[in-house]
């Protein structure tokens, strides 16, 4: 494992100038010039190429490779099994209360484990769904660990009702006073940025029988650059910052078509008021705005540019021809997508490089660790799995 991280730290930091630069707020990218055949073939790509390679990541570093042979390495360095299905729970009255694709995940995260300990500590738990189904399917007390109290009380009134022995301690995991049992078996699915990483430090203090953890969403709670969690981390050479950090979480496969045509529309026209904002600043770069929700399609693109334009109160004549901005914005929208395939193409690495961090720590603190895919990406794109034993 420590090989495959060096060696992709390694490629990372070799490849940076392909992947750090944002083409949503850089014009020009180093890279064009660097790589024109590169830059040729993406810009002349039709719509419906992009679509494809956008849907299909393995697709996209097969295309990525004809330019940039070092893909055919990166998607061995990538490349995780999948874990062995040791049971495939089969009754389904513990679904109830819980979304449909959040059970299946769930069911997916079950079987890809064993029980290691005698009670389960569902970490970050909500109403506990994974801790009351595992502890339903392995016979196995669990304790859910939530800060939300109201989500406690909702998932003790679930576990009442199917008689799971289910317990609620209602804490903030990033404050100190929780202590870990050296017969817990910690799951956490989807435990977000300093949630998982939180675990990871504790447990590696406070030894437990096992973990077994999914993250996810790795900007969220971090301030400044990423902290490497393992002594080999810290030994390599590669910073990321909290936006390449949001590079590795960038893929969806849930949104609904409507949502994404929402999505694209809303980019196109934050783009628009990029150029407006440029000329208005006359100042050729990026300016960081606040996030829009996906309803302010129905504001129109003049209103949304006037409500940002307020927020960074900028100087706004009353001459401006909205749909020439606007026409802009789709523009460079259509140049952005294709430009951000080769962005596109390291973030996967870039999240196994996060989650081999974090497995090498914990095998640091003498953990026996292993990364693995518990679900197909369909289903989730967070579908990978560190799972400790203690030695």
């Amino acid at each position: 494992m420590e090989e495959t991280f060096t060696a992709l730290t390694n490629l990372l930091a070799e490849d940076r100038l392909l992947w750090h630069p944002a083409p949503f707020k850089e014009t020009d990218l180093p890279w064009q010039s660097s790589h024109q055949e590169l830059a040729n073939a993406c810009l002349t790509l039709a719509d419906s190429a992009v679509e494809a390679l956008e849907a299909q990541p393995q697709q996209l570093l097969l295309w990525l490779s004809r330019y940039l042979p070092q893909m055919n390495s990166l998607e061995q360095l990538i490349k995780l099994p999948f874990a062995v299905y040791k049971m495939s729970p089969a009754d389904n009255h513990w679904q109830a209360g819980i979304p449909g694709r959040k059970f299946e995940q769930i069911q997916a995260f079950a079987s890809a484990i064993q029980p290691g300990g005698a009670c389960w500590l569902d970490w970050c738990s909500g109403k506990a769904h994974l801790g009351r189904s595992l502890s339903s399917w392995y016979r196995l007390p669990c304790i859910g660990v939530e800060r939300d109290w109201q989500l406690c009380r909702q998932g003790k009134m679930l576990a009442e009702s199917q008689h799971a022995p289910v317990q609620f301690v209602t804490t903030d995991v990033l404050q100190a006073g929780l202590t870990l049992a050296p017969d817990n078996h910690v799951v956490a699915l989807h435990a977000c940025g300093d949630l998982h990483r939180s675990l990871i430090r504790r447990a590696s203090q406070s030894p437990v029988a096992a973990i077994s953890l999914a993250p996810c969403c790795y900007p969220l709670w971090l301030e400044g650059n990423y902290q490497p969690l393992s002594q080999a981390g810290r030994r390599l050479p590669l910073t990321l910052t909290r936006d390449e950090l949001h590079l590795a979480v960038q893929e969806s496969v849930t949104a609904h078509e409507r949502e994404l045509i929402q999505a694209r529309k809303l980019a196109a026209w934050r783009l628009g008021f990029d150029q407006l904002q440029r000329q208005l600043r006359n100042c050729d770069e990026y300016l960081p705005t606040p996030s829009l929700p996906l309803s302010a399609v129905h504001w129109g693109f003049e209103s949304v540019c006037r409500k940002l334009v307020e927020w960074k109160q900028l100087p706004l004549p009353s001459n401006i021809d909205w749909r020439h901005f606007q026409k802009l914005g789709e523009q460079r929208w259509q140049q952005v997508r294709r430009k951000q395939l080769v962005r596109h193409g390291y973030r996967r690495a870039l999240e196994v490089w996060l989650v081999l961090d974090a497995a090498l720590c914990l095998q640091e603190a003498g953990y026996q660790v292993q990364v693995e895919q518990f679900c197909p990406r369909e289903l989730t794109p967070r579908n990978i799995l560190i799972n400790a034993r203690a030695s």
